[in-house]
């Protein structure tokens, strides 16, 4: 199962979700170019074009645990024998000590194998999604976020500096390539632009990349048989349903502890028997993003998003223009 979307569009949040299941494995952001892991080598066969990078060879090197994909919280897991606490105290160790590595990887190994992998990955480009999903034959839950909200997030992070700089340069080169994405998916799209592209500010830049990135997911989700949309917006306004319709649709039995961490979020295994430690909350303000952009970002945010067909999952965004108290 691949779980993705933009980042800061709540992924992290319904990963927790689905990690509170006990039959599913989870891995969070393996493919990420930063880490060096065999999910990350996996990908980059897979996108070299190696016929070896198959569904099973996926499936074997997300058996080796690996402190930076198999990351806290630790729920009990019927496929794992050792407790969440006693893992989490070796993932502490691991990141203070390379040595202790091996340790981690005995206490947070299966010892059977799970029903589900759940794989949480953030910023893919739509076609790698799709091949991904062809090859693998995974389930696919696209999350999606209103742009307002989702780029006064990211903006925040960065003008906060929480993100990895080098990071934000490639984002903007791959941003750059995948230009002619909206040229193809509507006319006049770079002429509706207000100004040269390397002249916009970076809430249209994030706005570019919104647009690019979500209607792409769109459309690989609308082709791809097994894909489940999440609209962040609608399942923050009542998680506990969101949460039993996402169940209902996996197949999965709903544990009362998922319903918990869906409607509050916070849990910390010292306090709770389940040890969980989501610093995510469902409860955030709708209107949050306007003390983040100014008047001259929103209007430049709605030059680029003019035209975007995936604005029709807000209907509410053509009822009034967002505009600044």
């Amino acid at each position: 199962m691949l779980l993705t979307g933009q980042g800061r569009s709540g992924t992290t949040w319904i990963g927790s979700i689905l990690n509170t299941h006990r039959d599913a494995s989870y891995h969070f952001e393996p493919f990420l170019a930063t880490k060096r892991t065999p999910m990350r080598a996996w990908l980059d066969a897979l996108e070299a074009g190696d016929p070896a990078a198959t569904c099973e060879a996926l499936a074997a090197a997300s058996a080796q645990p690996h402190p930076e994909v198999h990351y806290p919280p630790y729920p009990p897991k019927n496929h794992r024998r050792t407790p969440g606490w006693a893992v989490w105290a070796a993932f502490q160790m691991s990141k203070r000590w390379r040595g202790s590595a091996p340790l981690f990887a005995r206490l947070a190994k299966q010892h059977i194998q799970p029903r589900s992998y759940v794989i949480k990955d953030v910023n893919l480009p739509p076609d790698m999604v799709s091949k991904l999903c062809s090859r693998t034959e995974c389930r696919l839950l696209a999350l999606v976020r209103k742009p307002f909200g989702s780029i006064a997030s990211l903006l925040r992070g960065h003008r906060g500096k929480k993100f990895d700089e080098h990071a934000q340069h490639r984002a903007h080169a791959e941003t750059l390539r995948h230009l002619s994405a909206l040229n193809d998916a509507g006319p006049n799209t770079r002429a509706s632009l207000p100004g040269p592209i390397e002249s916009l500010s970076d809430a249209a830049i994030e706005a570019l990349r919104w647009r690019i990135q979500t209607e792409g997911l769109l459309k690989v989700c609308e082709e791809h048989s097994d894909s489940y949309l999440i609209n962040y917006d609608r399942f923050r306004e009542d998680p506990a349903a969101g949460t039993r319709k996402l169940f209902e649709h996996l197949g999965w039995e709903l544990d009362p502890t998922t319903l918990d961490v869906a409607e509050n979020g916070l849990r910390t295994w010292w306090r709770r028997e389940r040890f969980f430690s989501t610093k995510k909350s469902s409860v955030q303000d709708v209107d949050s993003w306007r003390q983040y952009l100014t008047s001259a970002e929103i209007a430049e945010c709605q030059a680029v998003l003019e035209g975007s067909p995936a604005l029709r999952l807000w209907p509410e965004l053509d009822e009034r223009r967002e505009t600044p108290d």
